[in-house]
């Protein structure tokens, strides 16, 4: 349950601002701040979400494509 919470909240925000501390939690870190590059914490994966047309991020954004978070 309470990885659920983490997932929704992580969800509405964007990760440009979210505390290191918080996307640990998530098993992710952030590479770079501009760009979203983010890196999985267990295999090390590098990828970078795409926008939405509205420029919000989809959701599960910050799941690796490995699925080593989800």
């Amino acid at each position: 349950m309470r990885q659920t919470v983490q997932s929704e909240t992580a969800e509405r925000e964007d990760p440009r601002y979210l505390p290191p501390v918080q996307l640990a939690r998530l098993g992710v870190s952030r590479l770079n701040r501009c760009g979203i590059l983010l890196q999985c914490m267990t295999c090390g994966t590098t990828w970078s979400p795409k926008l939405r047309m509205d420029g919000t991020l989809p959701p599960g954004y910050w799941q690796c494509p490995n699925k080593c978070n989800w």
